[in-house]
């Protein structure tokens, strides 16, 4: 019986957006609001691990250093384009 009960409670949980996506309810609440039905997927979207990008400080070191340095230490690393050219 206990198993029973359990196994209904977490079906309900496991339907519930705001614990699925491991938010508040008044953020949930807000974003379904706002966002109407573009907020399931941007509140899933939101819950990735965003990307690291990192900016060499030239006044210490250069480029192919930092990234010497990050992949002795067992980093990927990938250069990617600046915007603009510093000055």
């Amino acid at each position: 019986m206990f198993k029973k009960k359990f196994q209904n409670k977490l079906n309900q949980l496991s339907n519930n957006r705001a614990i699925k996506e491991s938010i508040p309810d008044w953020l949930d609440e807000l974003g379904l609001k706002e966002l109407n039905e573009r907020w399931p997927s941007e509140i899933h979207n939101l819950n990735h691990k965003a990307p690291i990008i990192l900016r060499t400080n030239l006044l210490k070191t250069n480029v192919q250093e930092l990234n010497n340095c990050l992949k002795r230490e067992g980093y990927k690393t990938k250069k990617i384009p600046t915007p603009m050219p510093y000055c």
